[in-house]
C-alpha cells in the first residue's frame, strides 16, 4: 500500500532519469512490484491455476533492460507476512476473493471485459509464482534474496549497509525506512523518477527544512501506512502539520484528542510498535548469513514508555523474546539461509516442490509451445530443449484470407496434379523421342516451342487430328514458315522472346485446330 498521499507531495524533487545513470552499479530491485505488473496481462490464468510464465517473461524483459544498460541488479522478494500487517493483509485477502467471485460471474454472463477487470483485482502473486522467476534469475546468473519478511526493509538494509547502491520500487515505503536513493515508475523503455532523502529539504508542496528523520517517519504513520491505518481526517498534509508544530507523536495524539479527534484506546502503543517496525524489523544479511534487525537495538532493548501506558499500553520495561515478534519472528539462522537462496516457502517454510513446466495456451489446437522458468522460452534466456536431429516438426497451418476463400481440390484434381511432370523449359526448338503413350499407343518426336511446351509430330501413328496439329504447330513456331524467321532476325529479339507475328500465327494455327477437333483439347491441356 505505500504511505498515503506522499509521492505526490514530494513531486518537485522527483527527478526524471533513466535506468543508465545507475551503470556500473548495483540497484536492489522490488521483485514483487514487478510480479504484479506482469500478472495483470495474465491474471486470468493464475487465479483459475492454468500454468503460464508470462509474468515472467515481463520481468525477465526488465531484468535484460537494466543489464543492457550497464546495471547491476539485486531481485528481492517478499518473505512471510509479518504480524503487524496481520489486519491489512486479512483486508487484501477479502478483497481478491470478492473480486474472483465477481470475475466468475461476469465470466458466467459473457461479459469478458469486466471479468478481466476482477480477475485483475483478484489476483495473487504466491511464493511458487515467485520461485518460476528465482528460477529464471538462476540460469540468467542474476544476483536475488528472499527476505525473511519485507522485501522494503531488506532493500533497505542494502542500500544503508553499502550493499547496493540505490532501490526500483513502486512502493513508498522505502522511504520512511530511511533507503537514500529510491528510483521509482521505472517504465519498460528505463525511464522513472528519482528521489533522494537528502533532497527533502528543497520540497516545496511541504517544507521539510528542519524536520529529523524520526520527524519524518512519524510524519508518514499519521498519513497511513501498512502497519497502521490512519486516524478520521488525517491525511499527509494534516499529518505533516502537527508533527512540524508538536514534534512528538505523543503531543500530537494528546491534541488530536482535545480537538475532538477520535483517537482509539491503545493507538500510541501500536503507533510506536509501527515506529519499531520501521526501525528494527528483522532482515537477513547476506554476508554473515543471519537474521538481523535493521537497525540495532538500543542499549536497554525495546520499552513502552509511561506514557505510552497510560495510552493503554500492557505494562512497562523491556520487550524479549516472542514479545518481539511484531519485529518478524526468530527463525533459526540456517533455515534463513535456505529462505533467502530460494530453496524453501518463505510462509510454510517447507521446501518448494519440484516445478512443472508451464504449458502455455496452444494456437489452433496446437500443443507445442511447453516451456518452464527456466527453459529460455517465456523468460528471455537459454535456447531451451533441443530437437533430435533429423528430426521435423510440422508447422502449423494459420487459416487467412487466401485459404479461407479457395475451396479443397476435389480427389481428381489432386492425382492428376501429382502424376502432372512440368516440362523443361527450352529456349530453342528441339525434338526428341517420345515415350509410348499409355492411353494412345502414340510414339514419335516431340516440338517444343519456345515456352516448353510438347506436341507430337511426324508420329508415323498418330491420327490425323493430331499429325494436322502438329503441323500447325510447327508452322507457327517459325519451322516450315518465314514468321519464325522474320521474328528470329528483328533488332534486340533474342531465342527467348516472341514476336507479335509468332504469337498471332501459333493463336490462329492452335485456335483452328481445337475448334476443328475438341478430342485434342484435354491432351494440350495436361501437355501445357
Amino acid at each position: 500500500m505505500g504511505i498515503q498521499g506522499l509521492l505526490p507531495v514530494l513531486k518537485s524533487i522527483a527527478k526524471p532519469a533513466h535506468v543508465s545513470k545507475y551503470r556500473g552499479q548495483r540497484v536492489a530491485v522490488d521483485a514483487y512490484a514487478w510480479l504484479h505488473k506482469g500478472a495483470y496481462a495474465c491474471s486470468m490464468e493464475l487465479c483459475e491455476g492454468i500454468p503460464t510464465d508470462r509474468f515472467v517473461t515481463f520481468c525477465m524483459q526488465r531484468v535484460n533492460l537494466m543489464r543492457h544498460n550497464g546495471v547491476i541488479p539485486v531481485i528481492v522478494f517478499d518473505g512471510d507476512r509479518l504480524p503487524m500487517k496481520g489486519e491489512e493483509e486479512g483486508s487484501r485477502h477479502r478483497s481478491r476473493q470478492e473480486n474472483r467471485d465477481k470475475a466468475a460471474a461476469h465470466m458466467a454472463a459473457g461479459n469478458k471485459s469486466a471479468a478481466y477487470e476482477c480477475y485483475q483485482r483478484a489476483v495473487d502473486i504466491t511464493p511458487l509464482s515467485a520461485k518460476r522467476f528465482i528460477e529464471a534469475l538462476k540460469l540468467a546468473g542474476v544476483e536475488f534474496i528472499v527476505a525473511p519478511y519485507e522485501a522494503d526493509a531488506q532493500m533497505a538494509y542494502l542500500a544503508m549497509n553499502g550493499l547496493v547502491d540505490a532501490v526500483i520500487t513502486e512502493d513508498s515505503d522505502l522511504l520512511p525506512y530511511g533507503c537514500p536513493r529510491v528510483f521509482f515508475k521505472m517504465d519498460k523503455t528505463g525511464d522513472g523518477q528519482e528521489i533522494a532523502i537528502a533532497d527533502l529539504g528543497h520540497n516545496r508542496d511541504l517544507s521539510f527544512v528542519g524536520f529529523s528523520h524520526q520527524m519524518f517517519l512519524e510524519m508518514c504513520i499519521f498519513a497511513g501506512c501498512d502497519f497502521l491505518k490512519a486516524l478520521p481526517g488525517i491525511g499527509i498534509k494534516n499529518a505533516h502539520k502537527h508533527v512540524r508544530k508538536l514534534k512528538t507523536f505523543i503531543k500530537v495524539c494528546r491534541a488530536l484528542r482535545f480537538n475532538g479527534t477520535s483517537v482509539p484506546r491503545g493507538y500510541e502503543a501500536d503507533f510506536q510498535r509501527a515506529l519499531w517496525t520501521f526501525h528494527h524489523q528483522r532482515v537477513f544479511c547476506p554476508q554473515s548469513h543471519k537474521l538481523v534487525h535493521l537497525r540495532e537495538l538500543p542499549a536497554g532493548g525495546l520499552a513502552m514508555s509511561a506514557a505510552l501506558v497510560a495510552g493503554g499500553a500492557a505494562g512497562t520495561g523491556p520487550l524479549a523474546g516472542a514479545e518481539l515478534d511484531f519485529l518478524g519472528p526468530q527463525i533459526p539462522d540456517d533455515l534463513a539461509y535456505q529462505v533467502a537462496v530460494g530453496n524453501v516457502d518463505p510462509i510454510s517454510k517447507e521446501a518448494f516442490p519440484e516445478l512443472q513446466p508451464a504449458v502455455l495456451r496452444p494456437i489452433s489446437g496446437s500443443t507445442l509451445n511447453a516451456t518452464s522458468a527456466g527453459s529460455g522460452k517465456g523468460s528471455g534466456q537459454g535456447s531451451g530443449p533441443k530437437r533430435v536431429s533429423g528430426t521435423k516438426r510440422p508447422l502449423p497451418v494459420q487459416a487467412n484470407n487466401i485459404t479461407s476463400y479457395f475451396a479443397s481440390q476435389p480427389t481428381s484434381c489432386t492425382g492428376a496434379k501429382k502424376e502432372f511432370t512440368a516440362p523443361r523449359m527450352s529456349a530453342l526448338a528441339a525434338s526428341a523421342p517420345l515415350a509410348p503413350n499409355a492411353s494412345t499407343g502414340i510414339t514419335g518426336s516431340a516440338v517444343r516451342d519456345r515456352a516448353g511446351r510438347e506436341y507430337v509430330s511426324n508420329a508415323s501413328d498418330a491420327s490425323e487430328p493430331e499429325q494436322e496439329m502438329a503441323a500447325a504447330h510447327s508452322g507457327a513456331s517459325g519451322e516450315d514458315g518465314d514468321a519464325g524467321d522474320a521474328a528470329d532476325h528483328l533488332p534486340g529479339a533474342g531465342p527467348s522472346f516472341y514476336s507479335m507475328a509468332h504469337m498471332a500465327s501459333f493463336s490462329r494455327a492452335a485456335k483452328q485446330a481445337v475448334t476443328q477437333y475438341p478430342a485434342i483439347t484435354s491432351r494440350l491441356e495436361l501437355n501445357g
